[in-house]
């Protein structure tokens, strides 16, 4: 797998946080008015919000291996990384 570039992971970023921070509450506060409560439910946003930011940062902090290009190179190093040296 490749990295991901700073433009894909700033794009992930923008598009979470839109979803996030302000779509997913804003959903949740018409919701609640609309089932007749004055109040949208604070502790399920700060939630969300919370989620978001871990995800966001999930994001910006991903850095897939470089060694496990295919699943039958990776089981013989694995193999040769865990076997005990009896010189």
């Amino acid at each position: 797998m490749n990295n991901l570039s700073k433009g894909a992971k700033l794009l992930l970023c923008i598009v979470t946080g839109i979803v996030g921070f302000v779509i997913i509450p804003g959903i949740w506060t018409a919701w609640q008015q609309s089932m007749g409560y004055k109040t949208p439910g604070v502790i399920f946003i700060m939630i969300i919000w919370g989620a978001t930011a871990a995800a966001i940062r999930a994001i910006w902090k991903y850095q897939p291996d470089d060694n496990s290009s295919s699943n039958s190179n990776s089981s013989s190093t694995d193999i040769d990384r865990h076997k005990l040296d009896k010189n």
